[in-house]
């Protein structure tokens, strides 16, 4: 229920590295509209990566931008960190905002030195963080440096949230302790046209998404080239579009040409939301073949919209693609096991249950589940602290 128009809204403020196009800047960009129902919403950028910033329903007084570096942690963003969040802490304590969302790890750290310093002023704010991505353990000592800062420094974290029940269990790496919840990321439908966009016929198979080596594309096509025949792969006129860019893109690219794979496989680069639905929702599958992921916003746009989809075991997508309910799975980083479910789905014509895709996305990935997992984490800590 939204509060009546003269009902004073809770002050919060959301902390964030930076609005670069990215998969936790998107879903706090979508899901501001929504939390300003119920908050004044606040927010602070700790960088001018600001790419996003235009679509952000904020007033300009409601919007902060401190630029202490760079979006991602390293020496220098660590301790001019320290130094914004006294700044930060002051702001937030004439404001009287006494509650703190932080996005991403630098955001942590800034966020949890906000909560110390304004603790130490006699102003108790209530920090929650926000986590997006899996905890790798680290292999550098700089990198386990580092990890040991957040864990130590996470003892001024109220709470916190979790993307994937995955995401939650690598915590312990970086946390003192694992109190917290997991709240889904949604996704929204949002085309204003629904098109077909694809010129040809034949079997459509779409990877989309930041073309990075952790995201699976380079893996997925060099798996079903070493492990399908010919056959396998002509009898169905089988073309693959790939869309998004990343520093994956020119090797790949260069790959597939090598490979005589040209006529085969169409690289788009990034395309809007829009058009990227519409690839989606016409494709004949969709394949998600990360190596890492938190949870993974393309697999569940994929079941939102009723396709067929192959996505790998890693990280929070066997919460989104449940094996034969909502779409199929295979080992993360197994090219047999990627090929031989890829041969099966062609070969076979395996496909699931739309109705049941839906009721799964509508119970734990619309807008209206987020919102409601968050207002319940906010509300339950301005209540009681």
């Amino acid at each position: 229920m939204v509060p009546p128009v003269n009902t004073p809204r809770p002050k919060i403020t959301v902390l964030i590295p930076g609005l670069g196009v990215g998969g936790a800047e998107l879903q706090l960009v979508h899901a501001i509209p929504f939390l300003v129902h119920y908050y004044d919403v606040h927010l602070v950028l700790l960088s001018d990566e600001e790419a996003l910033l235009a679509q952000v329903s904020l007033s300009p007084d409601r919007v902060s931008v401190l630029k202490i570096g760079r979006a991602h942690i390293d020496r220098s963003s660590l301790w001019r960190g320290i130094r914004a969040a006294w700044y930060l802490s002051r702001t937030l304590g004439r404001h009287q905002i006494r509650l703190l969302v932080a996005h991403l790890p630098l955001a942590h750290w800034v966020g949890r030195w906000v909560a110390f310093f304004s603790k130490v002023s006699g102003w108790t704010i209530a920090l929650v963080t926000h986590h997006h991505s899996i905890y790798e353990a680290p292999y550098t000592l700089s990198g386990k440096l580092t990890w040991q800062l957040l864990r130590f420094s996470s003892v001024m974290d109220t709470d916190t949230i979790s993307v994937s029940r995955a995401v939650a269990a690598t915590l312990p790496r970086v946390q003192v302790a694992t109190k917290g919840r997991v709240i889904y990321n949604f996704v929204v439908d949002d085309r204003s046209s629904k098109e077909n966009p694809f010129g040809r016929s034949g079997f459509k198979v779409v990877l989309a998404g930041r073309v990075e080596p952790v995201k699976g594309q380079t893996f997925f096509l060099k798996a079903i080239a070493q492990q399908l025949s010919e056959e396998d792969l002509v009898r169905p006129s089988l073309h693959i579009w790939v869309l998004g860019e990343g520093s994956d893109l020119n090797a790949l690219q260069q790959w597939v040409k090598n490979q005589g794979w040209s006529d085969r496989v169409t690289f788009l680069g990034t395309v809007d939301h829009a058009q990227l639905l519409n690839f989606l929702a016409y494709a004949d599958l969709v394949v998600v073949p990360s190596l890492q992921e938190g949870l993974g916003n393309v697999a569940i746009e994929a079941i939102m919209l009723g396709c067929n989809v192959l996505a790998s075991d890693a990280g929070g997508l066997p919460e989104v693609v449940l094996p034969g309910r909502t779409g199929f799975v295979f080992t993360a980083g197994d090219a047999r096991s990627a090929a031989d479910r890829f041969r099966q789905i062609l070969n076979q014509g395996l496909g699931v249950d739309s109705e049941y895709q839906r009721s799964h996305y509508i119970q734990h990935f619309t807008v209206m589940a987020h919102v409601d997992g968050l207002r319940e984490c906010f509300d339950s800590i301005l209540r009681h602290g």
